[in-house]
């Protein structure tokens, strides 16, 4: 953890979304964040649930979603559930809503998704060691 304030790591932002239905390919805004200009760490995790056949589900921090970020989840494995999670680095150089989006692929099955969590940890610094 280390030191808080300027020197070191700032707070947590969070919110959360007990339940919501997706039923379009079009991206939906599932939760957004208020944040301050800064440098932050983001992630969500959440549950999909899908009650029949197959339906491929994708949620992107701050972006639109696209098929190859899509889960796949399907009534004849694990029950139609399915567990999505992703991180993110973010510098904002100015305050605004970052937003978690969300959409199916198909659009053609209803999707269900709950239990999400999204959350910001603001930074002092961030040190990309990005190979390639």
């Amino acid at each position: 953890a280390g030191a808080t304030g300027a020197a070191g790591q700032g707070p947590v932002y969070i919110n959360r979304l007990d339940y919501k239905g997706f039923d379009t390919s079009t991206p939906e805004i599932a939760l957004e964040l208020n944040l301050p200009a800064g440098k932050y760490f983001m992630s969500f995790t959440g549950l999909i649930y899908v009650g029949a056949g197959t339906e491929y589900f994708s949620c992107i921090i701050d972006a639109v979603p696209g098929t190859g970020s899509a889960i796949m989840v399907d009534t004849s494995i694990n029950d139609g559930r399915a567990f999505i999670s992703r991180n993110k680095v973010l510098d904002l150089t100015t305050a605004r809503e970052v937003p978690l989006n969300c959409s199916t692929t198909y659009g053609s099955i209803d999707v269900d998704f709950y239990d999400v969590v999204f959350t910001a940890l603001k930074l002092s610094d961030i040190e990309d060691q990005t190979v390639g």
